[in-house]
């Protein structure tokens, strides 16, 4: 990777030949990587993202400028395709050390009852055999219903991806590696936490489908601390700060204080400073 203080690179017939970019359309990479870098740095983060995807050396130039502009704060949910994401981030040599806090998701899909948008679809559909008049109505309303029960079933065939996705232990074991991953990049300053206002489960709640059928989630406080927990406890990284910030109110702080699920069985951490908000309401505790 080149850094701020990297020396100049070779000459243009060198980056060239290493990138494969025609020599008419290529002027800036004949610049000292100390200009290149200056001129990359007054870029947007977009882009910044776009110059990176050029070439190789537009790339190594670019990655550095591009982190620090980038949100260090990221939030992650219990589903493959976010916990790849997480393990991507964090090998990465330069990203994974500019995080300062990973905060996973207590959101649990619930399997949603179609029963009732199938008897709508159902007496609408007869509606429309027997009633000529109000054909237009009842069609309009049955591509309703259709689209409503897509909806229904995608977030049915989203909660069964979720399950299968705990039930094979995928969520700690990448869990587990994100953490050591930052072991690795000595990121040990960097804040553990859980969130349950969900930005995918607001979506869900919002569809028209979804709502007479609440609730289509639960928010698990409990599961997502105790696989926190076992992830610290597996690859024994020495977290310094949890980050618990709870909208619901679910009673939280009184199951974490009387289970006794998290801090204080953690071998690998002897002084861990609680920062919890529940109900916009904010207390500290360091333990």
């Amino acid at each position: 990777m080149v850094s701020d203080s990297a020396p100049s690179s070779a000459g243009p017939w060198v980056r060239n030949n290493k990138d494969d970019i025609d020599p008419s359309k290529s002027y800036i990479l004949t610049l000292p990587t100390e200009l290149l870098t200056m001129t990359v740095e007054n870029l947007g983060q977009d882009d910044m993202g776009m110059v990176r995807r050029t070439c190789k050396t537009l790339c190594n130039v670019a990655t550095l400028p591009f982190a620090r502009k980038m949100p260090t704060v990221r939030r992650f949910r219990f589903v493959k395709e976010d916990m790849d994401r997480l393990i991507g981030l964090t090998t990465h040599p330069i990203f994974g050390r500019m995080l300062s806090c990973i905060s996973l998701s207590t959101c649990r899909l619930v399997q949603v009852d179609d029963k009732d948008l199938f008897n709508d679809s159902a007496r609408l559909f007869r509606l429309r055999e027997y009633r000529s008049s109000e054909i237009r109505n009842s069609t309009e309303e049955l591509r309703e219903q259709a689209h409503q029960s897509r909806q229904v079933y995608n977030h049915n065939m989203a909660q069964e991806l979720q399950l299968k996705f705990f039930m094979s232990g995928l969520h700690i074991r990448s869990l587990t590696q994100a953490l050591l991953n930052q072991k690795i990049c000595r990121n040990f300053d960097m804040t553990l936490g859980i969130y349950d206002h969900d930005d995918l489960t607001e979506l869900l709640m919002d569809s028209p489908a979804l709502q007479p059928a609440r609730p289509g989630k639960k928010d698990d406080v409990a599961c997502a601390l105790q696989i926190l927990r076992t992830a610290i406890d597996m690859c024994h990284f020495p977290v310094k700060t949890l980050n618990l910030e709870l909208q619901a109110d679910h009673r939280a702080e009184i199951e974490i204080n009387e289970q006794d699920i998290f801090w204080l069985k953690m071998q690998p951490v002897p002084d861990v400073r609680i920062e919890m908000t529940c109900c916009e309401a904010t207390s500290v505790t360091e333990i």
